[in-house]
């Protein structure tokens, strides 16, 4: 059985993580450079690799899908590896404090 909710929840994370690489994509070069406003999108995503995981989408046979992970390859595209361990890390204590 197709649960609505799980499907209306991806749609949400989808059109969301376009609308930040489309508003990141759309700031010029000069933007991009400052250190703060890279560090306020990395917390940004963190926060909702945070938020994602709390709330995992459960599948029939009792497996859940984490989808905080997705914020992980946004950090990793934008900024590299430093940035998409800090998300990384952000998910993963979201995802430890709810299984143990």
């Amino acid at each position: 059985m197709i649960q609505w909710f799980a499907l209306l929840r991806l749609y949400i994370v989808r059109t969301t993580l376009l609308s930040v690489a489309e508003a990141i994509s759309l700031m010029s070069d000069s933007v991009r450079r400052r250190r703060g406003i890279r560090i306020f999108v990395y917390l940004v995503l963190a926060i909702c690799a945070f938020g994602c995981n709390g709330y995992p989408i459960r599948l029939s046979n009792g497996a859940d899908i984490l989808t905080g992970s997705i914020f992980s390859l946004l950090a990793a595209v934008l900024g590299g590896a430093v940035p998409a361990i800090f998300v990384s890390l952000a998910g993963g204590v979201r995802t430890y404090l709810m299984w143990g």
